[in-house]
């Protein structure tokens, strides 16, 4: 194999910087600093350092009862992983108040998969799709991809839908899957891909009478992006949108440009065509996205980039991040305008993509800054003269609130927001929240 295990080693704690201090909380528990709070927060459950999971970096999902499921990064299995491999939970609300965690399943490494980094989707039977990200037994391998079904009489049956073997069927899925309306998955995989470029795929998995089918539907190049670490999104017209981490003009390997966000459409003949919508220069337009992209009514598409954006106030990066806006020219192509550069106080280094409320408000987390440096919920909202106005909604303190949010949120009918974040909690190791208006 072309790639080494030591090497896919070094790319998975990059995972785009996802996971960097990660086990900061101590460091920076002595210096904590409440800030003002726009709504109210509830730690809705705490992960401890034990077979229930802990250390969440996903987003969560709602079944039709109510129910939130989700996957912890590590806890569960720790015969299999040193810090766990990592678990699928549950949170049900208790009629009285609260919410009780149940764990659905344990991942226990190697041919199992371990260390899930995505959120899970659900299909109209009511089984859930993920990935999980490595292999177990301390050593990075190459992902799988998984179902997980309800079994009548209770409890739960996993099954793995497809190994990746770190080739031209890619490595390292990051990013959450999506269904189409014929029950096939859509994902992309960090690494793979091409042997002289390691830069990741777009793939499609498709239920077939013998199992499941990988077809790979983009290998990227370096010039036309590298490392994408988010899900894709249809269009009315059956087109993929999603951003590469890394990747632009001028590049031939991985580990090169500040990312891109593109376009897949099918082919009438077969297959799929990639165009590039934008290059990102990591500079006022912002850099290195990480998050996936959302659609408005008018066709235009929202997301976020790590760095880029404002530089003096984020010393020693390249940037506090931004949030940007891509929107289709008459003539063709696509503008990007950033608009908000991310200042610190205001959130930093934002890892997630957008939701939408009823009004057209858009929420997202930034997985540092604020008054703690411990990462803010905030919102956009359309300006009455035009543009956009970012306020903070929540500034977390990596006390008993969390801390370092690195997914995206989820809205329920009453227009709550519901998220994880990696540390904090009541034992430091991470929690779900919800966030009342």
């Amino acid at each position: 194999m072309r790639t080494t295990r030591t090497k896919r080693a070094a790319d998975s704690q990059q995972i785009s910087h996802m996971l960097s201090q990660a086990f900061a909380l101590t460091a920076i528990a002595c210096c904590l600093a409440v800030s003002a709070r726009a709504q109210t927060e509830t730690t809705l459950h705490s992960f401890a350092n034990d077979t229930n999971g802990y250390n969440p970096v996903a987003s969560l999902t709602f079944d039709p009862a109510g129910n939130l499921f989700g996957t912890t990064s590590e806890g569960g299995n720790f015969t299999g992983c040193s810090t766990g491999c990592g678990v699928v939970f549950e949170l049900s609300p208790i009629s009285g108040g609260g919410w009780s965690e149940s764990v659905p399943y344990t991942f226990t490494g190697g041919k199992d998969g371990a260390n899930p980094f995505v959120g899970l989707v659900e299909d109209a039977a009511g089984n859930f799709y993920g990935a999980a990200g490595l292999d177990g037994n301390g050593t990075p391998g190459y992902g799988t991809i998984f179902e997980l079904s309800p079994v009548s009489g209770g409890g739960w049956s996993k099954t793995t839908l497809h190994s990746f073997t770190g080739g031209r069927d890619g490595a390292g899925p990051y990013g959450n899957l999506i269904l189409d309306s014929a029950g096939s998955l859509y994902g992309t995989a960090h690494n793979g891909g091409s042997p002289t470029c390691d830069c990741g795929v777009a793939f499609k998995l498709t239920r077939t009478s013998s199992g499941w089918k990988e077809t790979l539907l983009h290998t990227f190049t370096g010039k036309d992006g590298s490392r994408p670490s988010a899900s894709l999104i249809f269009d009315f017209a059956g087109n993929l949108y999603g951003t590469t981490s890394q990747g632009g003009t001028g590049c031939s390997v991985a580990n090169c440009g500040t990312g891109v966000a593109f376009e897949l459409s099918p082919l009438t003949t077969g297959g799929w065509k990639e165009t590039v919508l934008y290059m990102f220069k990591n500079g006022g337009d912002g850099g290195y996205p990480n998050g996936g992209l959302l659609f408005d009514a008018a066709g235009n598409l929202y997301g976020t980039t790590q760095y880029g954006g404002n530089q003096a106030d984020c010393p020693g990066s390249s940037g506090c991040g931004v949030a940007f806006e891509l929107s289709p020219r008459s003539s063709g192509g696509w503008k990007e305008t950033a608009l908000h550069r991310f200042s610190s106080s205001d959130g930093a280094n934002p890892l997630a993509g957008f939701v939408a409320d009823a009004s057209g408000d858009l929420y997202s987390t930034a997985s540092r800054g604020g008054g703690s440096n411990c990462g803010v919920v905030f919102k956009l909202a359309p300006a009455a003269g035009g543009g956009w106005t970012e306020s903070t909604t929540y500034t977390f303190t990596c006390l008993s609130d969390g801390g370092y949010p690195y997914a995206s949120l989820i809205l329920d009918a009453a227009g709550n927001l519901y998220g994880t974040t990696q540390i904090g909690g009541a034992n430091g190791r991470g929690g779900v929240f919800e966030i009342t208006p």
